[in-house]
Formats: C-alpha cells, structure tokens, sequence
C-alpha cells in the first residue's frame, strides 16, 4: 500500500525539489554560462557530482510529492534515507577528493 503525502506537505515537497533541482542546474551550468563565477573555485567534477546530487534530490522529491508516482522511476518513498545517503556520500567524497594533493608525472 503506498501513502501519498497530504496537500501540505506535497506542495512543500514541490518547493524544496524545485529548488534543489535549480540549484543543481546553477552548479552544473552556472560558470559556463557565466551566472555563478564563484562556483569556479570548486573542480569540474566536484560541481557535476554537487548539481547532479541536487538535480537527483530534486527530481526525488519531485516525484515523491504526486499522489500516484508508480508510472515514473523513482525510489520508493520508504526509501527516502537512501537517497540522501548516497547523495552526501558521493558529494563529500568529490569535495574530499578535492583536497588530496596531487602528484606530478616527472
């Protein structure tokens, strides 16, 4: 049996997905376009796995937000803690990787 959120808080799912998704369309794209040339100081990978964990997160509760979300892929909703997880995850160890020194070929 699958529960759908009530009025409120769907709506606030929609809200908060919508700006997690815009500001993972900024990190992704942003510098390129000019927009947010302080996101510059992070590496290339660093902000695609930030935007795409934000678009991810997103587009989640996005879906997770309609009454009837069966027909779309997404992870269930009881599953809500996995999807974070993975999320800090892959961005803490992008950000983590950041920071390691690096070594030059000779």
């Amino acid at each position: 049996m699958q529960i759908s959120p009530t009025p409120g808080a769907a709506w606030l799912m929609t809200l908060v997905g919508a700006l997690s998704a815009s500001a993972g369309a900024i990190l992704v794209w942003g510098p390129r376009l000019g927009v947010a040339p302080i996101l510059q100081r992070l590496t290339l990978q660093s902000r695609l796995v930030c935007g795409l964990s934000c678009l991810g997160l997103g587009y989640h509760l996005i879906i997770w937000s309609l009454a009837d979300s069966s027909r779309w892929l997404h992870v269930p909703r009881e599953r809500w803690w996995l999807v974070l997880v993975v999320a800090f995850v892959a961005v803490g160890a992008s950000l983590a990787s950041d920071r390691l020194p690096t070594r030059r070929a000779e």
